[in-house]
């Protein structure tokens, strides 16, 4: 067997939604690695696999595809039997390539006008290596999957591939609409990068689970970059998303995000899923958006997050049915809004991590807004909006804070300092807000007189 070099990571045991995913342990390659997980989704499966956690794939045992314009030529290892992978060319849709079993296909060179189909029995599990391969398609999907075991999309080590559509709309199946369309489970894997021009409606489509694993993602769509039904799931992915619409909508299930780099511009929500949407770690920055992540339960867990919402940074939505509940464990967060940084139809808990939120509204939305509560009980927490945010705060909160209504405008700009009687400073930041009032609160907060310095005016607020 020769396998692809280079190919390091680390697998973790993780386990969701309802309960804090956490995660150890490390690996070069899936030989005597376990499963992700004991305790995985609801239906108690792990959330990755070895065989997904693994980039390695079997180069001598694979058909290999050379891609030159409207052909292709094709080479096959002794042990894969030929008929299941054939061509065909169509005047409406240009070259067509069938798999119709399982194996690895390794795909390479350019095409100005090609479908890659994959329609294998259930059980078979289907790989295609796109080793720094450049598909067009005019009237359809780059690449179908419509129906396996499970589809895994391999990025090897080096390369770089491009898949897009240039047609203004699809012929066929209409319910096609990606450029990459899976009816069954897609898994992408490996350290490559994949670039994606959507130019007729998304990016990549499961009606299934939507997993990305290590791969580096720059996708341009011009409705939605990344859809899937039941889950989408990221480790350690980069990804780059430009998207007309939503950057990640998760229609029936829910998010999973593990150490992954993440920027996404959208027009309406970044980072949508209608069950629990959860965070655990990497970098996560949103400059452009109607909505950042909204779900029915949010959990950040850790990372590093950055939004700018034209309505909310983060929304736990849902009116039917169990409460909605937006909780931070940790990580670094900063929020800016138009509307509210933190919404929830139902709870917010802040249980750590540092937060900054900065509210530019002008009418009843500010920071903060919780239907059933605002619980203040960890973590650091600095606010500057146009309204105070005192009343706010659930009674039974175990921490302390300072509130400081200002009673005038302070311009973005204005340096902020928070010092105690003895000139002790514990916090200091330049506002990019408009503001009128400060709510600060961490562990470091007791019971005294602490001074807010704002520009050359000072005000004094005692905290019992």
């Amino acid at each position: 067997m020769i396998k692809n070099k280079g190919n390091k990571f680390k697998i973790y045991y993780i386990f969701i939604l309802m309960i804090l995913f956490s995660l150890s342990g490390c690996g070069k390659t899936a030989a005597g690695a376990k499963a992700a997980t004991e305790s995985g989704d609801k239906d108690n499966k792990p959330l990755f696999t070895d065989r997904e956690l693994t980039y390695e794939y079997d180069e001598a045992g694979a058909a290999k595809i050379r891609l030159d314009g409207d052909k292709a030529d094709i080479s096959f290892p002794d042990e894969i039997d030929r008929d299941i992978l054939t061509t065909e060319t169509s005047k409406e849709r240009g070259l067509i390539i069938n798999i119709k079993g399982a194996g690895t296909f390794i795909f390479e060179g350019e095409s100005e006008n090609t479908q890659i189909v994959v329609n294998a029995d259930d059980e078979a599990k289907v790989e295609l290596v796109l080793n720094s391969v450049n598909i067009t398609s005019k009237s359809s999907a780059c690449i179908y999957i419509q129906n396996a075991d499970k589809a895994l999309v391999n990025l090897p080590e080096g390369s770089v591939s491009t898949l897009s559509d240039t047609g203004d709309t699809y012929m066929g199946n209409t319910t096609i609409e990606s450029v990459i369309y899976s009816e069954d489970d897609i898994v992408f894997h490996g350290t490559g990068k994949l670039v994606l021009n959507a130019g007729y409606k998304h990016g990549i489509i499961s009606e299934n689970d939507l997993k990305i694993l290590g791969c580096d993602m720059l996708i341009a769509a011009n409705k939605t970059a990344l859809c899937a039904d039941d889950s989408a799931r990221l480790f350690e992915a980069k990804l780059d998303l430009t998207a007309g619409v939503d950057g990640i909508n998760v229609g029936k299930g829910f998010f999973y995000e593990k150490d992954s780099d993440i920027v996404v511009k959208c027009s309406d929500d970044a980072i949508h899923s209608v069950k629990e949407l959860t965070v655990e770690g990497g970098n996560i920055e949103i400059p452009e958006c109607r909505e950042g992540f909204e779900g029915h339960d949010v959990l950040i867990a850790d990372g590093r997050i950055k939004v700018h919402s034209v309505d909310d940074d983060i929304n736990a939505f849902g009116k039917d049915g169990p409460k909605p509940c937006l909780t931070v464990k940790g990580g670094e967060l900063e929020l800016f809004s138009e509307g509210d940084c933190l919404d929830s139809n139902g709870s917010i808990y802040i249980e750590g991590g540092k937060i900054t939120l900065l509210s530019a509204a002008e009418d009843d939305d500010g920071a903060v807004d919780a239907v059933d509560g605002f619980y203040l009980n960890g973590g650091e927490l600095l606010m500057l909006e146009k309204s105070g945010v005192t009343g706010r705060i659930n009674a039974k909160s175990a921490m302390k804070y300072i509130a400081c209504d200002l009673n005038e405008r302070f311009p973005e700009g204005t340096e902020i300092k928070i010092k105690d009687e003895k000139d002790n400073e514990f916090e200091k930041i330049i506002a990019t807000v408009d503001f009128s009032s400060v709510f600060y609160s961490s562990p470091k907060i007791n019971a005294g007189k602490f001074r807010i310095i704002t520009g050359n005016k000072e005000k004094t607020i005692e905290v019992k």
